[in-house]
């Protein structure tokens, strides 16, 4: 999928082989640099780099490049990734609780906050080949049962769960990822099931959820023409113009019954649904938005070939 991602790991490893600091200079390039390096220059640009790191020996390192040793390491890795119940990155442990963030202050919370744990870390500097823990994938019984807006087939063999929040752009990113590239492949073998978790680093999108919600509250359909809504004009909307921007979309929706939306948001007649759904995520421990369940099991998605890949195979498991 990243055609120059193994390329880099090889060469941060081969580096890390001669010394901590040499993978980190490479760690940072990598990243600052990411948008200039092509599956075409990375090697290129990662000799370029070898003279910039002190204490590097440039003829170890490209010989542990090339060695099978260092694959098979990085392969390694990877099976470790995929024990601990690991499907995308960024994944993050913080004191070996996998944990969920998409801003500073909640990583800087969860600093102060989350106790540590006894029996070592998956962070103590233990390689994989040194190492093997069976942690059990993050799972909560039961996310999906409920009254909440759907989309796609009742009896769907599949069901996937977005916790989400209308302000938060990785959410965005999810929707119309799931909407573009993957309902219109699969479809008719899963079945979504949306749940608020409104942060409250973001001004507009508690209102944004009460008025999704109250439009559910008359029909399914007009959840879903919020939704898209908010999805596709997030970067036009704001703490100011939220209110009238709700009311000029509902005013679209043939057959709304107005009045009672209005006054649905007037009286907050949808925050019982909100403080449930943000009930749910305090009781379960769910940290950031987007957070996804895919049959009840938490997942991390970055592109639409993950999701894809787990319907593919509930087939093979017999869904």
């Amino acid at each position: 999928m990243h055609p120059w991602a193994l390329e880099a790991a090889l060469a941060a490893h081969c580096a890390y082989e001669q010394n901590n600091e040499a993978f980190w200079k490479l760690h940072d390039f990598f990243f600052d640099n990411q948008r200039q390096l092509t599956a075409d220059n990375i090697r290129e640009k990662i000799r370029d780099q070898l003279g910039a790191v002190v204490g590097l020996d440039p003829k170890r390192f490209m010989a542990c490049q090339d060695s099978p040793a260092t694959k098979s390491a990085i392969e390694e890795e990877v099976a470790f990734g995929k024990a601990q119940g690991v499907h995308a990155t960024p994944t993050v442990f913080v004191n070996d609780q996998l944990v969920h963030v998409s801003d500073p202050a909640q990583m800087v919370s969860l600093i102060r906050e989350v106790p540590g744990t006894s029996g070592g870390s998956i962070t103590s500097g233990e390689s994989a080949r040194e190492r093997r823990r069976t942690v059990a994938p993050s799972t909560i019984p039961d996310p999906a049962k409920g009254e909440f807006p759907t989309l796609g087939p009742t009896n769907a063999p599949n069901t996937l769960v977005v916790f989400s929040d209308f302000e938060c752009p990785y959410c965005a990113r999810l929707a119309k990822m799931i909407r573009n590239d993957v309902l219109l492949v699969e479809g008719e073998r899963l079945r979504i099931v949306f749940r608020n978790f409104p942060l409250p680093s973001h001004p507009w999108a508690r209102g944004a959820a009460e008025a999704a919600s109250c439009a559910y509250e008359q029909k399914n359909e007009w959840f879903w023409k919020f939704h898209d809504f908010f999805f596709d004009h997030q970067h036009d909307l704001n703490a100011g113009n939220i209110h009238q921007e709700i009311m000029k979309n509902a005013h679209k929706l043939a057959d709304l019954n107005y009045p009672k939306f209005q006054a649905c948001l007037d009286d907050h007649g949808a925050k019982a649904i909100l403080d449930r759904d943000l009930a749910y995520v305090i009781a379960k421990g769910i940290e950031g938005t987007p957070a996804v369940f895919f049959n009840g099991t938490r997942v991390d998605i970055v592109a639409p070939e993950q999701l894809l890949t787990l319907i593919q195979e509930s087939k093979v498991g017999g869904n």
